[in-house]
């Protein structure tokens, strides 16, 4: 067990916690009157999905398409994208990912290729910036009055951040390249504003104006507090309610990576160890699984269609997974054919049993780590959190079988999805549904400020398998 702890200590007034999620990206806001998590007063999703014209209102998608001399961005990137109908292009999609790379500072400099970006004139930090950017103006569009703006000159609002799990030895050089990126976007929103949204998309030339600006000015972001590691912010949600056991272990299952961590409350929310045997970060999560429902599709189709096939299904293929899982069953419409898939067929595949695998057998390390601690400090329970996309998947309730038989004498709780004190202090609860995939935009609103960066910046801790 680590000797640094992670203090979640909310600031008074309000934060804005940010998800730049790998397929969606959400957002939340808290009230914190001071004093610690028993004077948590109010706390609002953020519908950046409906202010995007998102088919969900809580979820924005990380999306951009480079057309014709301006860039789509979240659902208007996917509508221009299948207007166009140009096999050889692509959307740029799950950029998030980028950040995984361990010099990720190094990528941001590298164009893309000419699929995504016909003439090569933006690097990946260009248009990661824009993007940011473009999420700034949805956060600003969709906090409730009371909250103020993020960004007048006198507000007291805060922004945070949730961050993947960076190689400790690379995680001071990677929160400098983000909060660069951060200051370029708010001052690319501040100039650009309406265009962002705008149902044409961003010309070109506007999107060079503005980033030149940025560069030059070096504008400070007042408002940005920093990151916080994604398992931390879902702790922190769940810790907040008292009956939760003190242990828990999270598994959060996102679109391009999976998180394993455990925590140890002591003596109050406020002050939190994690078990550094349980952390792990590794690659195999919702894209391996949106990989293996795509190859059983082409499976169903003659081998000289397949690679039409696989780019028709690329941007459809997150909502047909979703559509499976929810229902049991999905179809796509392919020239005159339908082709169907039932979650049963799904299950039994073996890219999807090979990914399942993949991830159950890293957290039965972790939870036989977790199990260890626990039984070190005479605790008797281990609260379960599934947090993310994945967790819905059945394969995700699978593990817990095979992970009783390395915790025998401790049991495993399966903590609800939405925690109680989430629909007690909310005035709006239709979050409680996508709660798990919310609770990292949450948790990032309520981690203490400015400290969450020296904690993580100073770790031995993360074990990060790549």
């Amino acid at each position: 067990m680590k000797d640094d702890e992670l203090l979640w200590r909310p600031s008074e007034g309000w934060a804005i916690g940010l998800d730049f999620g790998t397929a969606f990206s959400k957002a939340a806001a808290t009230f914190n009157g001071g004093g610690g998590a028993t004077r948590l007063r109010k706390m609002f999703p953020l519908h950046i999905g409906t202010i995007a014209g998102a088919t969900h209102p809580l979820m924005a998608p990380s999306e951009m398409f480079l057309d014709r001399g301006h860039i789509h961005l979240g659902p208007r990137a996917f509508e221009r994208f299948m207007a166009v109908g140009d096999d050889s292009r692509e959307m740029l999609q799950s950029f998030k990912m980028v950040l995984g790379a361990y010099d990720f500072e190094d990528v941001l400099d590298w164009r893309l290729p000419k699929a995504i970006d016909p003439d090569r004139g933006f690097t990946r930090g260009d248009l990661m910036v824009v993007y940011l950017a473009y999420l700034l103006e949805l956060i600003e569009r969709a906090a409730p009055e009371e909250i103020g703006s993020l960004f007048d000159a006198s507000s007291s609002v805060r922004l945070r951040y949730s961050r993947p799990g960076w190689i400790p030895s690379r995680a001071e050089a990677a929160y400098a390249a983000m909060e660069r990126l951060f200051q370029f976007a708010a001052r690319v929103r501040l100039e650009l504003g309406d265009e962002l949204l705008a149902p044409e998309g961003l010309s070109f030339i506007r999107a060079r104006e503005a980033l030149g600006k940025a560069i030059a000015s070096q504008d400070h972001f007042p408002g940005f507090d920093g990151a916080i590691y994604e398992a931390s912010a879902v702790a922190a949600c769940h810790f907040i309610d008292p009956t939760v056991p003190d242990h828990i272990f999270v598994a959060d299952i996102g679109a391009g990576t999976t998180d394993f961590a455990g925590f140890i409350r002591r003596g109050s929310a406020d002050k939190l160890d994690v078990v550094v045997e349980t952390q792990r970060t590794i690659t195999v999560a919702g894209d391996m699984f949106d990989r293996a429902l795509m190859n059983l599709f082409l499976k169903k189709t003659r081998r000289k269609d397949e690679n039409v096939l696989w780019r028709a299904l690329l941007p459809h293929i997150r909502a047909l997974k979703e559509e499976l899982v929810t229902t049991g069953k999905t179809k796509f419409r392919f020239g005159r054919r339908v082709l169907k898939c039932k979650r049963a067929e799904f299950e039994e595949d073996m890219d999807y049993r090979t990914a399942a695998n993949a991830i159950a057998e890293v957290q039965y390390n972790c939870i036989s780590q977790m199990a260890q601690a626990v039984k070190s400090e005479r605790g008797k329970r281990i609260g379960i959190v599934f947090a993310g996309g994945g967790s819905h998947l059945r394969s995700t309730a699978a593990m817990l079988k095979r992970m009783r038989k390395v915790a025998r004498g401790v049991k495993l709780q399966v903590l609800p999805t939405a925690p109680k004190w989430a629909s007690d202090l909310s005035s709006q609860s239709e979050f409680n549904a996508m709660f798990s995939q919310m609770c990292v935009a949450f948790g990032a609103s309520m981690s203490m400020p400015n400290q969450v960066r020296d904690r993580a910046a100073k770790s031995r801790a993360a074990a990060v398998e790549w």
